[in-house]
């Protein structure tokens, strides 16, 4: 550790939520950052903390420190409810980082943690009894899938679990696939005028 983390710079609301060790772990540049948020962060836990710090750099679009948020709390004892929304601050980040496949881990950890009563009862009350449109692991999961790995099939069949588990009606799913469809489509006619282009 080298003394790191636990001599007069770590800020007090680090060292109130209890995590001078995990700061002194981060870079120095990434301990800059982080003191640009931690007088707002809940301190009355680490996990509340480290989830107030990741959203409030997301706000700021600090994609890349909040990546550094989420990799370094593995270690910090959190719900499941905690971790889930740790998970969903992070996976448009690290989407907007281009690191896809860090992506699609969390969002199959965020799949598999709704199925959880407390996960999963906080998100539908959030929605009012129907899951809202900002859950993350599920949006993101088809962006990597069908946005950037072009997996139309996979992204169809994704699509009809949705259905199953409920996290989106069959409706909502016929109208994704018409998407999924024309993404497709618009994709091929930019291949064919290219080719036409080089020729």
């Amino acid at each position: 550790m080298l003394g790191f983390g636990t001599g007069r710079d770590v800020p007090p609301e680090v060292r109130k939520a209890g995590l001078a060790e995990w700061y002194g772990s981060l870079s120095e540049a990434d301990r800059v950052k982080a003191k640009r948020y931690t007088g707002s962060a809940d301190a009355s836990s680490p996990a509340a903390f480290l989830i107030s710090l990741a959203r409030a750099a997301s706000a700021d679009e600090n994609h890349g420190f909040v990546a550094a948020v989420a990799q370094g709390c593995g270690h910090v004892e959190m719900s499941d409810l905690g971790r889930y929304e740790m998970n969903e601050v992070a996976i448009p980040s690290l989407f907007r980082l281009g690191r896809y496949d860090a992506c699609e881990r969390l969002c199959d950890a965020g799949l598999d943690l709704l199925r959880k009563g407390e996960v999963r009862e906080s998100v539908l009350a959030r929605g009012n009894g129907a899951y809202p449109e900002d859950v993350n692991c599920r949006n993101y999961k088809i962006n990597v899938v069908v946005g950037v790995r072009f997996e139309y099939g996979d992204g169809d069949a994704i699509l009809d679990r949705y259905v199953e588990g409920g996290l989106i009606t069959a409706e909502e799913a016929g109208l994704r696939k018409e998407s999924i469809k024309a993404f497709r489509m618009q994709r091929t006619l930019d291949g064919i005028f290219s080719v036409k282009e080089k020729g």
